[in-house]
């Protein structure tokens, strides 16, 4: 029985979940001449276990030169999971891509396996030593990825739970990776089996079509990157490899979206003022005025109705093209500080949390922050996951998770509207009467434009602010990346997950759709854009560099402070000394200082273990206290207006 459509809406706030499709053809650099002749088939029989696995790889991908990797993802008919109720997800949008995320991670079935003798989330380091039993190389410079391994939590299950590399740094676009497994034990210490197809190649005694297939690329290009790294080709267990994403296959259509509805708008987009409110400032309020406004943003998807299924519209190079115009709501706040000062004030824009909307940016902490900075508050909502999204995605993870296609175009829309807001503020509404002086003087600032993201806004944020025209630095509250890591750790995926555990019979396969995700989110959330977190810019239209201030809570249960570090390494932060732990990657200074900084609170808690998170009430947990601490308001405030890390704790900060 299918759970009710308002039991579902509860579980929400961690569904990114979506699934499969295919197209057959043959895998890019396996074939390996007449004996590799025929139809590829849609399952690859390296792994055995699972269809999909080793996942990914290059089995799934075939020769394309159109596509600036030039390969094309190319999953069969019958390759991705199928539901209890018989639905296979329709592979169209995934084989659009032409490769597989730069921090997506890498999964494979080796029954019994256990994880005591590798690189675990707390032990990072033993992945780039020579005697680690795995290993990520880039193909082409022989470079290791630093990564953890772990078990998938979805099953106790030895034979059916996945074995999992997650990179913590993001590799390069458009470039080959091989991974090796090897001296990799169950639970009594025994080495674990290697699976029949890979030791098939392994020892060049392969038959079957889709082995022969793989044998010439597994000679001429897997093995000889592993040796070269001293891995002995007869000690390993597993391997194989894969090809990621090109930075203009991930990014190209939605910076072609930022730069198209920019150019429509201009300097003139049309809004209409809808509501307006003065704050009591003799009375102690912090914000004067609220303006709320309905603003015209080009529109790129099929329908903008909340709710309803949407997909971006493509013109004829491929490219989404907008339909016409379509009015998003708006709130702009201004401090009393702004008003009593009576001169023109940076912008921050606000990006709000889970299934959210603009109206979090009312709360009292984000107040407190834009009070503190005396900056002219904004925000829209996101698009793809604000609150009146929420019965949709639940409809999804009822249904046909294909559909989760149609979450991530409506992020890529949610983003422009973020977009397009922020050129507004630049230009359209410094004239407005409501947004200058008595004495006709603006209160804006167009010059300095900053951002404040809080978890969901965060997630997106970091994305957000890589790609944009103007923000060069931000504040990104309780962060994390890349979503499909943070996903199976937070409890609010577990009733989502008993929902998943009854449509899906084998855990594997909720693995595997998980996996499939990310190649979704890439372009619209942080883990797609590693790359362009600090002085590297996407595109010669953003800034020359951008500095973030990432906030985590030790133990946060929803969104893991874990992918806070891995935001950190990719922006070049620095750990703010006194520690309350040291981070791999990330080093470590008193303040005060300039450029990315990483603040860790706290607040008591234990960091959820890698695989078994606790269900807890999240609203007790962690979460949301860095945004209610005064200490971390202070220092947001101080470094959107200076750049600036000072201390705001006496000591490591712990507040009581």
């Amino acid at each position: 029985m299918r759970p009710s459509l308002s039991a579902v809406v509860c579980v929400l706030p961690l569904w990114m979940l979506a699934a499969c499709g295919n197209a057959p053809g043959d895998k890019a650099g396996g074939d390996s001449g007449p004996a590799a002749e025929g139809a590829r088939g849609d399952c690859n029989p390296v792994d055995g276990g699972h269809c999909l696995f080793p996942f990914p790889s290059s089995f799934f991908l075939a020769d394309d030169d159109t596509a600036p990797s030039g390969v094309r993802v190319d999953f069969g008919q019958g390759s991705l999971p199928t539901n209890i109720d018989g639905v296979q997800m329709d592979p169209a949008e995934w084989n659009r891509k032409d490769g597989f995320p730069i921090m997506g991670g890498m999964f494979a079935l080796l029954p019994g396996v256990v994880v005591d003798n590798a690189a675990v989330v707390d032990d990072i380091g033993l992945s780039m030593e020579d005697s680690s039993p795995t290993v990520i190389l880039d193909a082409e410079t022989g470079e290791r990825v630093p990564h953890w391994v772990e078990l998938e939590r979805f099953t106790d299950d030895p034979d059916r739970r996945a074995l999992i590399l997650r990179p913590v740094a993001p590799m390069d676009f458009g470039r080959r990776y091989v991974v090796g497994i090897r001296g990799m034990v169950d639970g009594t210490g025994s080495p674990v089996a290697a699976p029949a197809g890979f030791a098939a190649l392994r020892d060049g005694t392969a038959t079957d079509g889709d082995l022969t297939r793989q044998q010439g690329h597994y000679d001429d290009v897997v093995f000889p990157a592993l040796e070269s790294a001293g891995i002995a080709r007869d000690e390993l267990q597993l391997a194989w490899d894969f090809v990621t994403t090109s930075q203009e296959g991930s990014l190209g259509p939605i910076l072609h979206m930022r730069d198209d509805a920019l150019a429509t708008v201009g300097d003139s987009a049309t809004y209409r003022v809808t509501s307006q409110q003065e704050g009591n400032c003799a009375g102690g309020a912090r914000i004067g005025r609220t303006v709320e406004l309905e603003l015209d943003v080009p529109l790129y998807l099929t329908t903008w109705a909340p709710g309803a299924e949407a997909r971006l519209v493509h013109g004829g190079d491929g490219m989404p093209e907008s339909s016409g115009l379509v009015g998003i709501p708006m709130v702009v706040q201004v401090p009393c500080a702004v008003l009593d000062a009576g001169q023109p004030a940076p912008l921050l824009q606000f990006g709000h949390g889970l299934f959210g909307n603009r109206g979090h940016s009312q709360s009292s902490s984000m107040q407190a922050v834009a009070a503190q900075a005396g900056a002219v508050l904004y925000a829209v909502d996101w698009t793809g996951m604000k609150d009146r999204d929420a019965a949709f995605a639940a409809l999804i993870m009822s249904n046909d998770p294909t559909d989760f296609v149609s979450m991530t175009d409506r992020l890529h829309q949610g983003h422009v509207e973020g977009w397009v807001a922020t050129r507004a503020m630049q230009t359209v509404l410094v004239s407005e009467p409501l947004l200058r002086t008595d004495a006709d003087t603006p209160l804006i600032d167009p010059t300095t434009v900053t951002y404040f993201g809080t978890s969901l806004g965060s997630i997106l944020g970091g994305a957000h602010v890589a790609m944009s025209t103007e923000i060069s630095r931000a504040v990104l509250n309780v962060p994390g990346a890349p979503f499909s890591m943070l996903l199976p750790r937070s409890s609010p995926f577990e009733p989502f997950f008993s929902i998943l555990n009854t449509k899906y019979s084998d855990p594997a396969d909720i693995s595997a759709i998980l996996a499939l995700t990310q190649m979704m989110w890439d372009p619209t959330e942080t883990g797609g854009l590693m790359h362009f977190l600090s002085d590297n810019p996407v595109d010669d239209k953003v800034a020359s560099s951008r500095d973030l201030l990432l906030v985590t809570a030790i133990g946060d249960l929803s969104v893991n402070s874990r992918g806070g570090h891995i935001i950190a390494r990719a922006a070049g932060a620095t750990n703010m000394e006194p520690l309350n732990r040291d981070v791999w990657g990330v080093p470590s200074a008193a303040q005060p200082f300039s450029g990315s900084a990483l603040l860790e609170m706290d607040f008591g808690y234990e960091e959820p273990g890698p695989t078994n998170p606790e269900t807890v009430d999240v609203e007790g947990g962690p979460h949301n206290m860095p945004f209610g601490s005064p200490q971390a308001q202070a220092l947001s405030a101080h470094f959107l207006v200076t750049g600036e890390v000072i201390s705001v704790c006496d000591g490591p900060c712990d507040p009581d």
